[in-house]
């Protein structure tokens, strides 16, 4: 069954690729809908009208960095409600944090994993039921954030580096110059990472009564994210501690989560999802972002819980193409 996203994502995709020089005519044909100006809130369209309108782009301007010149390029406000829901939090930590709690309750698309370490705050990006999202939706929505909160905090905000699962260029990355931001591609994550000062950062659309107002809309909608989606958050949250002292077998965070071990089997299940997934994914993030810092991988490889370095090697080689080392080195290019 063909899946659906909403349709003001592709009206805001279009308004930005125009706004980049490319022609509104052959790209309106491309996505064969009529989309409404603006679109309704609620309006969802067929994916394939993103593919197409994404197709017809890359024809007018193949781009290597176009999702990240497009992801800059949309307007304040052409996401409508989460615009501005995001825009009117008093600081950028809240911002992040009011987006993360709308996009978790509001069903599909992309959703984001906070978190915090060594003095950093990560920005995860995932999609619902623990599927990588595609490249380019990751690499517009990171854009997004840079210059959605560089205009919010007025050029304050200095992300630390970015993570993007696209390989890199040759020569110098076009995404890194257009963002003004260190990327480290190939990454097996898409994230933003920023330092922890950058958190308080005050917002200048700073608007307690509209952000209360939207706020209280949110917990309305009623579009709840799946309990499989929350299972597996619920799992990850207790997956670090878990790993690190050796104890991240399932029937241990079963009783954590207070279910049996076909219980949790079960829901995992009913998502397409195993347990061995759920922990591979977990994993994987975890190694990126300790890799990001100065921890030994002694110490990585512990916390990860593996048994010897060269297990955690070989795990990290299937993920990445490169040894934990090598990544290191090259900051992740």
């Amino acid at each position: 069954m063909q899946g659906q996203v909403a349709a003001i994502t592709v009206h805001a995709m279009l308004e930005g690729l125009v706004r980049l020089g490319l022609n509104r005519t052959t790209l309106t044909r491309a996505i064969g809908v009529d989309l409404g100006d603006p679109p309704p809130a609620a309006a969802r369209v067929g994916s394939d009208a993103l593919g197409r309108l994404w197709r017809a782009a890359m024809q007018q301007r193949p781009d290597p960095a176009l999702a990240t010149a497009l992801g800059l390029a949309i307007p304040f406000g052409a996401f409508g409600f989460t615009d501005y829901l995001t825009g009117s939090s008093y600081t950028l930590g809240g911002g992040f944090e009011s987006l993360t709690q709308h996009l978790r309750l509001v069903a599909g698309g992309i959703q984001l994993e906070l978190d915090a370490a060594d003095g950093l705050r990560w920005v995860r990006l995932h999609t619902p039921g623990g599927e990588d999202p595609p490249f380019v939706a990751t690499e517009m929505t990171v854009a997004l954030f840079v210059g959605r909160f560089r205009d919010g905090t007025e050029g304050a905000f200095r992300p630390a580096f970015a993570c993007l699962r696209g390989d890199a260029p040759p020569g110098d990355s076009p995404q890194a110059r257009l963002l003004g931001v260190p990327v480290r591609h190939r990454s097996p994550v898409a994230a933003l990472v920023l330092p922890e000062s950058m958190w308080s950062l005050p917002l200048r659309r700073a608007d307690p009564y509209l952000h209360g107002t939207l706020g209280h809309s949110v917990e309305g909608l009623g579009l709840l994210r799946s309990a499989a989606d929350e299972l597996e958050l619920a799992i990850r949250a207790r997956l670090r501690d878990a790993l690190a002292d050796r104890g991240a077998e399932m029937h241990r965070v079963a009783r954590l989560l207070g279910l049996s071990v076909r219980t949790l089997q079960r829901r995992l299940a009913s998502s397409g999802r195993s347990w061995s997934d759920v922990v591979e994914a977990f994993r994987r993030d975890e190694a990126v972002r300790l890799l990001a810092g100065p921890t030994p991988l002694v110490e990585i490889t512990a916390r990860l819980g593996y048994r010897e370095q060269t297990s955690f090697t070989r795990a990290f080689r299937r993920w990445t193409g490169q040894t934990p080392a090598q990544w290191r080195r090259s900051g992740g290019a």
